[in-house]
């Protein structure tokens, strides 16, 4: 019959395989310390997650699709907006959001999924639709 201190050894040696830390945590912890800048310790090792991921629960995660890692948290920009250096910015007044960068139609054309488009020949653009001359 095994002892009470060998059972207690038993139970901290398998504590130790099953969870990955050292009794008492004190390699843990200083490998920890050791992780460079904009690296976390996932409890075995240090590791950087991907651009525009983020640390979360001792893992890398990746924000909703169409949000981005704002650096301290996942972000939507609104409607006519875009990203940029870590942030959602407006296009300016009259200027709409194409996908990839903002554009002013001219003059007697419309916007419309999410590109300029021209009125017919002898059609002009009334603020809500195609008129004719």
């Amino acid at each position: 019959m095994a002892s009470k201190s060998q059972l207690m050894l038993l139970a901290m040696v398998v504590t130790v395989l099953l969870v990955g830390v050292d009794v008492g945590g004190i390699a843990s912890a200083a490998a920890q310390q050791k992780c460079k800048s904009g690296w976390n310790w996932d409890g075995h090792k240090c590791i950087q997650c991907p651009k525009g991921w983020y640390w979360y629960s001792n893992d890398c995660h990746r924000c909703l699709s169409g949000w981005k890692w704002s650096g301290s948290k996942c972000v939507s920009c609104p409607s006519n907006w875009y990203w940029y250096n870590n942030k959602c910015h407006q296009c300016p007044s009259g200027w709409k959001w194409s996908g990839s960068k903002c554009v002013s139609c001219p003059s007697d054309w419309y916007w419309y999924n999410n590109d300029c488009h021209r009125c017919p020949y002898g059609w002009k653009w009334s603020k809500a639709h195609c008129t004719k001359n």
